[in-house]
This record gives C-alpha cells, sequence and structure tokens, in this order.
C-alpha cells in the first residue's frame, strides 16, 4: 500500500463517519450551482438577447429562483451520490488489498 493509500483510507475512514449530507449539498448547491444559474442567465439576458422580461422583476427573480431550487436539488443530489460512491469504492478496495498484503 502506496503513502497515497494510507492518507486516504485514513482520511476517508475518519470522513464517511462525519458525512453530513446537507452541509455538502449546501456547498455544492452555493459554490457550483448559483454561478451556474447566474452565468446561464446573464448570457442568456445579455447574450443572446432574450428579453422576455425585464432583467430586474419578480417574474425574473421567481424563474432564477425556481431554476437555483430546480438545480440544486438534482445536482446536489447526483454529484454527492457519485462522490460518496466513488470514495466507498476506493476505501473498500484499499481495505481488500491491505488484507490480501498481510
Amino acid at each position: 500500500m502506496t503513502n497515497r493509500d494510507k492518507r486516504f483510507f485514513k482520511h476517508w475512514g475518519i470522513a464517511r463517519k462525519k458525512w453530513k449530507w446537507g452541509e455538502n449539498f449546501k456547498r455544492t448547491a452555493l459554490y457550483f450551482v448559483l454561478p451556474l444559474i447566474l452565468l446561464i442567465d446573464t448570457i442568456n439576458f445579455f447574450i443572446i438577447g432574450d428579453a422576455k422580461y425585464a432583467y430586474i422583476s419578480f417574474e425574473h427573480m421567481w424563474n432564477m429562483i425556481t431554476n437555483f431550487a430546480t438545480f440544486s436539488v438534482i445536482i446536489g443530489f447526483v454529484y454527492n451520490l457519485f462522490i460518496w460512491n466513488i470514495n466507498e469504492m476506493r476505501y473498500w478496495e484499499i481495505a481488500r488489498r491491505s488484507k490480501n498484503e498481510v
């Protein structure tokens, strides 16, 4: 087992017990989904020229909020599930390899 594997095994052994879906979901929503929604909306309004409504209006804000909520739920759940499963597979693979080495 390499040093990298040992560090990961030790880290994920602790992190998997402290894993908080809500906290990771919030981090995904704030640092990935919110900039994505703002980027899409800004490109749609200023570059493409979709002038269905004024840039600052209640209808537009409601549209942004519903898009943010929808994307947060979908992307947040899928991303966290993906990261959890990848780390778990690697953790158990290292555990099996270390058991066979001994």
